[in-house]
C-alpha cells in the first residue's frame, strides 16, 4: 500500500451542498445610484450595454463604463458550465463558454463563466490559453467584484509555469497553489494533502456562488490521487465533485 493510499483511509467523502447564487437583480452605477429592473429582467447587447425597464415604466440603458457593479440570478447556462466542469468535461466547458449569449456574459456571471473556462484550460494543460482567458476577462470581472478571482487565475498559471511564490496565509487559493507546487515536483502525497485542506477547510460556496479555487483544488485532487495509484479514492472525489451542485 502506498503512502497516499494509507493517507486516503482518513478521507471523508464530502457532503452534498446545493450552490447558492445571487438574489434580486440590480445595478450600482459609478455615481453611486442603485437602479432596479422590473421583475428582475435585464438584457445586454453585444457591447455589454445593459437595457431594462424599471418598475415605473422608465427605460434605462447603461454602458459598461457607467456600471460599477451588477447583481443578477445565475442563469441556467452558467450552471450548466459549472456542471460540465464538475463532470471533468473540460473541452465541453470551453465550447459552452464560447457559445454564451451577451446576456450570459454581461449580466453578472460572465467572469464566473470565463474563470471556469480558464480552469478547464489549466486542467487540459493549455496554460497559454488560460493566461489569455484570464487577462481578457479582468475588466469584465470588475463589474462582478470578481477581479481578484481573475488575478488569482493568472497566479495559478504562473505557478504551473514555475514562476510564482505561495503566500503563507491559509486560504483555498493559497492551498491550491501549494498543492500545485508539490504536484510539479511529483510529490503526490503532499500535493493531495494541500488540495484536501482546500476542499475540507473551506465551504462549497462563497458569497458569489461556488468557491471556484476550491473547486479547482478538488479537480486536481482527483488527478493526483489517480497519479498516486489511489484510483478508488480518486473516483470517490470525482463523484463528490459532481454531487455538490
Amino acid at each position: 500500500m502506498t503512502g497516499i493510499n494509507r493517507f486516503s483511509l482518513l478521507l471523508i467523502v464530502l457532503t452534498c451542498i446545493a450552490s447558492a447564487y445571487a438574489d434580486d437583480a440590480y445595478i450600482v452605477l459609478k455615481n453611486g445610484e442603485k437602479v432596479i429592473p422590473a421583475n428582475n429582467r435585464m438584457g445586454a447587447d453585444g457591447r455589454g450595454t445593459v437595457l431594462f425597464t424599471d418598475i415605473v415604466g422608465k427605460k434605462h440603458s447603461y454602458s459598461r463604463g457607467q456600471i460599477k457593479f451588477i447583481a443578477n440570478d445565475c442563469p441556467n447556462s452558467i450552471i450548466t458550465v459549472e456542471k460540465l466542469f464538475r463532470y471533468q468535461r473540460y473541452d465541453d466547458v470551453i465550447k459552452a463558454v464560447d457559445s454564451l449569449s451577451s446576456n450570459d456574459v454581461y449580466l453578472g456571471w460572465g467572469a464566473f463563466a470565463f474563470y471556469l473556462k480558464g480552469m478547464a484550460q489549466i486542467q487540459l494543460n493549455k496554460l497559454d490559453d488560460a493566461d489569455t482567458t484570464f487577462k481578457k476577462t479582468v475588466v469584465l470581472a470588475m463589474a462582478e467584484e470578481r477581479d481578484d478571482l481573475l488575478k488569482n487565475g493568472l497566479k495559478i498559471v504562473q505557478m504551473l509555469k514555475g514562476s510564482a511564490n505561495v503566500p503563507s496565509r491559509v486560504s483555498s487559493f493559497n492551498l491550491l497553489l501549494q498543492g500545485i507546487a508539490y504536484e510539479k515536483k511529483k510529490k503526490y502525497r503532499e500535493s493531495a494533502l494541500e488540495y484536501m485542506k482546500a476542499v475540507k477547510l473551506f465551504p462549497v460556496n462563497d458569497k458569489q456562488g461556488t468557491d471556484l479555487e476550491r473547486l479547482l483544488a478538488m479537480a486536481r485532487l482527483v488527478d493526483v490521487l489517480k497519479a498516486g495509484n489511489d484510483k478508488g479514492t480518486s473516483l470517490q472525489f470525482a463523484e463528490a465533485m459532481k454531487s455538490e451542485m
